[in-house]
């Protein structure tokens, strides 16, 4: 081959791959998660984590969660779980997810600390580079039960 035609083949290439991630490079063309929120929870009881999603089409993604302790140092992980679905816009979620729905296993939690949620999914399109989505919830309190009488 000549010069030539090694030069228009790299530049259709490139084209090609600048066409594809404009129109497909916006994650919220397929998926859309709103802000997750927890509400400080008793000792005892499951934190509940409200989120909205919404699966715009179908891919194959990866979820990684971390339930971070906030600490005077910064954070921990205190735990974290991942997995993969073949996500779908038929899909449906519990209205209020527990936290072991959402980290995919149960999370030990102690009265008197602060912890956080941090939250990512890596969209796996067909034929295009994947893409993530990340959020960070806000940071709740474990408090101990009430002393009964």
């Amino acid at each position: 081959m000549n010069g030539r035609l090694w030069a228009a083949l790299i530049v259709a290439g490139w084209v090609w791959i600048l066409l594809q991630a404009s129109f497909y490079g916006d994650p919220d063309d397929w998926f859309v998660v709103s802000e997750i929120h927890v509400d400080d929870v008793e000792i005892g009881q499951e934190p509940v984590v409200r989120y909205e999603r919404w699966i715009k089409q179908k891919f194959l993604g990866n979820w990684t969660v971390e339930l971070n302790e906030v600490t005077p140092g910064g954070f921990m992980v205190a735990c974290s779980g991942s997995g993969s679905n073949n996500y779908k816009p038929t899909d449906r979620k519990p209205i209020d997810a527990t936290l072991s729905y959402f980290i995919g296993k149960i999370c030990p939690i102690e009265a008197g600390k602060i912890y956080s949620i941090d939250a990512t999914w890596t969209i796996r399109p067909p034929s295009i580079p994947p893409m993530e989505v990340k959020r960070t919830s806000n940071e709740f309190r474990v408090v101990a039960a009430p002393e009964r009488p």
